[in-house]
């Protein structure tokens, strides 16, 4: 057992080991999502582009962040059953790291708007807010 300088030593160095580690795992999860939703981006049925959904952006996600991804993943979840109602498969499991992700998010204000008073916006304009606010989380966590 190691005691006094050695003993503290040791602590602070498996800490900070311990830090690297959920930093680069946390940045694997990042690039995870994001590469989930660009393969969404380039494989979405071009029917599917039109249709309308909720789309939250950097300002929602500013103020509220956890409500922001989970109404991120419950639109991908409507995306998802439509593009399956042309017949095409839709990427696996998005909506439930999106959900995840939002679980692990803190958020402090109670004034968050729902979902379902957020403007509408084209699958396009929805999948590009997506990818902005997955980026712009991403470079919060690197700084």
């Amino acid at each position: 057992m190691l005691t006094g300088r050695r003993g503290v030593a040791c602590m602070y160095l498996c800490f900070f080991c311990l830090l690297a580690l959920t930093h680069q795992a946390t940045d694997n999860v990042f690039r995870d999502i994001v590469r989930r939703v660009q393969r969404f981006i380039k494989n979405v049925p071009s029917e599917l582009l039109i249709c309308s959904l909720y789309t939250p952006d950097i300002y929602d996600y500013q103020k509220c962040p956890k409500t922001t991804m989970k109404c991120f993943a419950k639109e991908v979840k409507v995306l998802i059953q439509e593009w399956k109602t042309v017949g095409a498969a839709g990427v696996p499991k998005l909506d439930e790291k999106l959900e995840d992700l939002a679980s692990e998010l803190d958020q402090t204000n109670s004034e968050c708007a729902q979902c379902e008073l957020l403007n509408e916006k084209n699958a396009t304009e929805f999948l590009k807010s997506l990818e902005t606010t997955l980026q712009m989380m991403n470079n919060e966590l690197a700084n």
